[in-house]
């Protein structure tokens, strides 16, 4: 008893400060909620001002960019306008300029083609008259030849001929030496000593 008489100061001490101190965690928790929502409301008002504000300078910026694209079409389709007058100009001056080249150089082919062909017209006659004659001349010469061989194939042929039959004696005179031997070597392999 005389534990508990002792140690209940300390309980009712230590009772009332943790009561403090709840009371005190209660006090922070609603200030900060209040804290908390104060920046929200302030923070949404600061968001709607911003998109409010974005809002109008985007539809200022769209309608600027509007009328610059709408003055550099224009001002293109007068560059085009004005590039393609030229440009057209150009090309009809100098198809001009190339058909009557064109023409020139024509006319100056046509004059030398024509000269050409009667240069060759000239040395081919020229060539033929030469042929012809190396022609008649070869011809008569070979006419020649062919007469004269003519005249020596009677003597060829008999010499061919006597050649030919003092052959015929030679390989006949040889072929019976060689029967000889022949028969003779037989009849030594048939009759050993």
């Amino acid at each position: 008893m005389q534990f508990f008489r002792n140690i209940w100061p300390v309980v009712v001490i230590v009772a009332t400060i943790a009561g403090a101190a709840w009371t005190a965690a209660w006090s922070v928790r609603d200030f900060m909620t209040t804290q908390i929502a104060a920046s929200e409301a302030r923070l949404s008002a600061q968001i709607a001002a911003t998109e409010t504000r974005l809002t109008a300078r985007v539809a200022t910026t769209d309608s600027r960019l509007t009328e610059q694209i709408a003055a550099t079409d224009s001002r293109l389709t007068e560059r085009i306008a004005a590039t393609d007058s030229r440009l057209t100009e150009q090309i009809a001056a100098t198809d001009s300029r190339l058909t009557e080249q064109i023409a020139a150089t024509d006319s100056r082919l046509t004059e030398r083609i024509v000269a050409t062909h009667n240069r060759l017209a000239a040395q081919i006659a020229t060539t033929d008259n030469r042929l012809a004659g190396q022609i008649a001349a070869t011809h008569d010469q070979l006419t020649a030849q062919i007469a004269a061989t003519d005249d020596r194939i009677p003597t060829l042929d008999d010499r061919l001929t006597a050649q030919i039959a003092e052959a015929e004696t030679r390989l006949t005179e040889q072929i019976g030496e060689l029967r000889v031997l022949i028969v003779d070597h037989l009849e030594a392999h048939a009759n050993p000593r």
